[in-house]
């Protein structure tokens, strides 16, 4: 489970540690009595509360009317039994932190029906259990309402889950069970599928969560109909590791508060907008989607490609947008509000987020774990726990972002080669910028002196370029001696970030097409050096450096190319790195310049026309030469033949 999974769901338990004040009401009937304890089938007897049958399916095991106080063990622990059996019309209650409500441990063909579990640690818990039934329980103010580990071909159906610490259902390494009709409320999370397959969810209502109503991570084979998710702030989340995980089989009879569940799988080229009913939308290996001017709870790309977020407010969910292996995509003039977290990228790349704006989201604006080469441009972080964060995350780019009344503003955990340029980061509670376990990351705002030579340095290792020693060294003293007077990048969205310019030089993007030409224009007072980072898709192959449309000469070295002033002409210098190819342009004397990065000069095409006349030509003076030599072979024959005669 990725970090903001695990911190959400304990920040959202440990608001929920309450005190126990429900006590149920408790029949008249029923007798008080100490915890039971079955290990196996010989020991249903009435000594430990068994009442009648049995121990066969059409007579089972009769266990009821008990209430049973389970402060000093699992109220019925039942092991390693497979006759059948019936636990019906108990109360079992004041486990704490400590004991179960109801255990039952390597048993087969149980049934518990129209039990109350209260203030348990887990209400009712299967491990390593199959083919049993529960049904018609109410399970309440416990840590985890009903947990099944480890067990398979189980039924849970019309059971009351309510005001648990942790979730209300928890299915963990279960296979081929079902969930059916249960009511889920008030719980963190109100039904949490861990690592299962074949579990049909169905009629299920999960309301008031806290953190989720629905939670699946690694399920196989799924399948969901007809559940209602009804919280604020919560809904349902689908998370895992590969493809198979997301491929679930989720129709629109599901809702959330803001409507119908959309989940669509291996679709391409869909426009997605306010003429479709969406509340939650899911994309699952898609490619070349745009979602747009839509009103809802969250949207969910998962292994999906090429496609665009644009103007949709994304609002009162666990997550608003979230991308997981999902690369190339765009998310551009949202707004996402009231969520646990707003946007959040996991193990995605090559994104853009430009534009959006992020407030009033519990745990995290902006957080991005195990994704790298996004870019952060223009958007605005307010009012949450963390407002961008990196987390094993590398070459980044943020820029132009406004980050403030966070909790923290842009903090890097074990992340390095990321970018920060021209951010507004103020009013956060603890810290503006930090890092930590990060290395080779850029600052170079209001920064001078040994400290610009060492980000400069910083910078172009951030794109993947290890320098020798003795170059890094020319380069650090070339800041120094303000002959580097700009560190540019151009990535995959066609913008110009400036991670440091120098108050004199002026520098635009004047037009880009992707594999065919990239062109700035720079205006100065003095000979410089241009470092310039232009992601590798957008150049063509073999390409060209160009000056005022004169190419550039190739410098013979690192250190040739940072001295403008030995040579009388422009030059260039290319390192290669890691989707980044850094183009460093030498210009001796400075006024306005355009560079250019183009393909390869076309050689010169064949004069076909000229050819053809040429051909003609020559054709025709053939002709005429063999029809005068055959008229002269004739005239000969004739003078020959009239001598004869």
């Amino acid at each position: 489970m990725d970090r903001w999974h695990i911190v959400a769901t304990l920040a959202v338990f440990s608001i929920a540690l309450v005190v126990f004040t429900f006590s149920p009401k408790v029949s008249a009937d029923l007798q008080g009595r100490g915890p039971i304890l079955i290990i196996g089938d010989d020991n249903f007897t009435p000594a430990n509360g068994v009442v009648g049958g049995s121990g066969t399916e059409d007579d089972p095991y009769i266990i009821e009317n008990w209430v049973i106080d389970a402060s000093k063990n699992h109220g019925i622990h039942i092991q390693n039994t497979t006759r059948y059996f019936v636990i019906r019309n108990v109360v079992v209650e004041n486990g704490g932190s400590s004991y179960d409500g109801i255990y039952l441990e390597n048993v087969r063909n149980g049934r518990v029906a129209n039990v109350i579990c209260n203030k348990n640690r887990f209400g009712i818990h299967l491990h390593d259990s199959d083919n049993n039934v529960l049904t018609n329980n109410t399970v309440e103010n416990n840590w985890i309402g009903i947990y099944l580990s480890y067990s398979d071909n189980n039924t849970l159906e019309s059971n009351i889950v309510e005001n648990n610490k942790g979730p209300g259902i928890s299915l963990h390494s279960s296979s081929h069970n079902t969930l059916s009709g249960n009511t889920a409320r008030n719980n963190p999370v109100g039904i949490s599928l861990f690592d299962s397959d074949n579990v049909f969810i169905e009629n299920n209502l999960v309301e008031n969560s806290f953190y989720c109503d629905i939670h699946i991570w690694g399920l196989t084979n799924a399948t969901l109909r007809r559940n209602r998710m009804f919280s604020n702030r919560a809904g349902l989340d689908i998370s895992g590791d590969s493809l198979e995980h997301f491929m679930l089989d989720i129709d629109n009879s599901n809702l959330v508060e803001a409507g119908p569940v959309l989940y669509l799988k291996g679709e391409n080229n869909l426009v997605i907008d306010q003429d479709n009913a969406v509340g939650w939308l899911g994309l699952v290996n898609c490619d070349n989607i745009l979602v747009r001017n839509l009103r809802l709870e969250t949207v969910m790309f998962a292994f999906s490609t090429n496609s665009r977020v644009e103007n949709i407010t994304a609002e009162n969910s666990t997550f608003g947008v979230v991308l997981m292996y999902s690369d190339n995509n765009t998310l551009s003039g949202n707004i996402v509000n009231n969520c646990l977290t707003g946007i959040f990228l996991y193990s995605s790349s090559h994104n853009i987020l430009s534009g959006n704006t992020v407030e009033n989201n519990g745990l995290a604006g902006i957080p991005l774990s195990s994704s790298s080469h996004n870019t952060l441009s223009g958007n605005i972080v307010k009012n949450s726990w963390d407002g961008i964060s990196l987390y094993s995350s590398s070459y980044n780019i943020l820029s132009g972002n406004t980050v403030e009344n966070n909790g923290w503003g842009i903090s890097f955990y074990s992340s390095s080669y990321n970018i920060l340029s021209g951010n507004t980061v103020e009013n956060n509670r603890w810290y503006g910028i930090s890092l930590h376990s990060s290395s080779y990351n850029t600052l170079l705002d209001k920064v001078t002196g040994p400290e610009l030579a060492e980000r400069v340095g910083e910078f172009v290792e951030g794109a993947g370029i290890q320098l020798a020693p003795e170059e890094l060294s020319a380069l650090e003293n070339s800041v120094l001696e303000n002959v580097v007077r700009a560190c540019l990048s151009i990535p995959e969205n066609e913008s110009l970030v400036k991670a440091f310019t120098r108050e004199d030089l002026t520098v635009s993007l004047s037009r880009v097409k992707p594999g065919e030409i990239v062109e700035l224009s720079v205006e100065g007072e003095k000979a410089c050096v241009l470092i310039i980072n232009l992601a590798s898709g957008l150049l063509p192959e073999n390409f060209r450096v160009l000056v005022d449309s004169k190419p550039a000469h190739r410098a013979n070295s690192y250190a040739d190319v940072l001295n403008p002033a030995d040579e009388q002409t422009p030059e260039h210098y290319v390192l290669r790195g890691t989707g980044w190819v850094q183009v460093m342009v030498s210009i001796p004397g400075f006024s306005v310049h355009t560079i250019t990065f183009a393909a390869p000069a076309k050689a010169p095409g064949i004069p076909w026309a000229m050819v053809l006349a040429l051909i003609v030509i020559v054709v025709v003076a053939v002709a005429l030469l063999v029809s005068r030599r055959k008229r002269r072979r004739a005239l000969l024959f004739g003078e020959e033949k009239r001598r004869r005669i």
